[in-house]
């Protein structure tokens, strides 16, 4: 009975961590580029269960187990982590000669803090007031020569699909520095839609073979989260959470009166 509670209290857990991460993907479902989470739970490991009344009878050359088995126990769920789901978002046109969409592989690279390199599906971008391309919280977007500065207006900007930048008199400004990786969820998310490799995730730049992506001026990718299938998630994580909640109650209930009985013997 009390290993019944740890299971229910084990259900609840996962339950809220579930909860979490879906709540999360519904409320960035109007995030450009953004990549949903989705969480992976793993059972305990299994016990054997056997009768206790028997005996294992001892003999000179090894013993007998008598004790019939009962079956396996599950001693409840646990978390596995999550994962990211790097499909592609739909694109939406905006016309902004800013905003820029990736279809295939690959993520804007952009630069963090300390220097450090940070990977994003999103592309609505600014220019700042030295005339460089940042994104919406202000960092930098890389090309292949470093951060991409255009001394001219907005709208004579040009990005070809190969993510050629020219400025207004048809001169070549620089070219997006566009990353994908062999082993993408080895990625780590940074928050802010930001994601960072840990070492291992084996970046392959788009001047490298294996990258295949094409730039689409004008639009943003919306997020791959599907919120109609988030929020059914949701309704059916509450009724698990409330149905561990319920087992809880009962087994507490049950535990209670034993105590009492075995008081008053």
């Amino acid at each position: 009975m009390i290993r019944g509670l740890y299971t229910s209290a084990s259900g609840m857990v996962v339950s809220q961590e579930r909860m979490d991460v879906a709540t999360n993907n519904l409320a960035n479902i109007n995030t450009p580029g953004f990549r949903e989470q989705i969480y992976v739970s793993k059972s305990y490991p299994e016990n054997e269960v056997v009768r206790t009344d028997d005996n294992v009878t001892q003999l000179p050359r090894g013993s007998i187990d008598q004790r019939p088995q009962v079956g396996d126990l599950n001693t409840g769920v646990a978390s596995d982590g999550t994962y990211t789901n790097f499909e592609e978002g739909k694109l939406k046109r905006t016309e902004n000669p800013l905003d820029l969409a990736i279809t295939g592989d690959g993520f804007f690279t952009v630069e963090g803090d300390d220097g450090e390199e940070y990977y994003t599906r999103d592309g609505i971008f600014t220019m700042n007031e030295e005339g460089s391309l940042v994104t919406g919280n202000g960092r930098y977007v890389l090309g292949e020569e470093g951060r991409i500065t255009v001394d001219d207006e907005v709208e004579g900007i040009s990005v070809a699909g190969d993510g050629t930048i020219t400025n207004g008199d048809g001169e070549v400004v620089d070219r997006l520095q566009i990353t994908s990786f062999e082993n993408p969820q080895r990625l780590q998310n940074r928050g802010e839609n930001f994601f960072v490799d840990d070492g291992e995730a084996q970046p392959i730049t788009d001047t490298d073979l294996g990258a295949d992506f094409t730039i689409q001026q004008g639009f943003q990718e919306i997020s791959n989260t599907d919120p109609i299938r988030e929020l059914i998630n949701t309704i059916e994580i509450q009724r698990l959470y409330e149905m561990n909640s319920q087992m809880i109650s009962q087994q507490n209930e049950a535990l209670g009166q034993s105590f009492q009985r075995v008081a008053g013997s």
